[in-house]
């Protein structure tokens, strides 16, 4: 907590990066969901685990480059609308276990700068390394 303590908006929704349902149906766990569960609790910070909504199934995008990873997320987060008046003027965290391109990371904040929140900031558990 000390670490994201100098990124942390006063007064975050935290929301999970989402999975498509039949993902999550077959991994059983959202593993962004469970570290922006963790974050909220230990903060004190409010968790919207249904803000975001993967609409767009797609395939492992491991090893495609940004390019082709944006092209398959296009359309592939939405916000949910019924928490629109909830996240007005608010600040969003979102959280992720893994970054590898950004391209998910973007998609989501996209997906939330097109309503009226204040900012969205991200934060990650790990970092994919390039294979060269």
């Amino acid at each position: 907590m000390k670490t994201l303590q100098p990124i942390l908006p006063e007064n975050p929704i935290i929301a999970p990066v989402p999975l498509h349902w039949t993902r999550l149906l077959k991994r059983k766990y959202n593993q962004s969901e469970l570290l922006s569960q963790s974050l909220s609790r230990i903060g004190k910070f409010e968790h919207a685990p249904a803000l975001l909504k993967r609409t767009k199934r797609t395939p492992p995008l491991f090893g495609l480059d940004r390019e082709e990873r944006e092209l398959w997320l296009q359309n592939a987060i939405s916000f949910n609308s019924k928490m629109e008046i909830q996240t007005r003027g608010r600040h969003i965290v979102l959280v992720d276990d893994v970054m590898t391109t950004g391209a998910t990371l973007s998609a989501a904040t996209e997906a939330c700068l097109q309503h009226d929140v204040a900012s969205v900031r991200v934060v990650f558990l790990a970092r994919a390394a390039k294979n060269d």
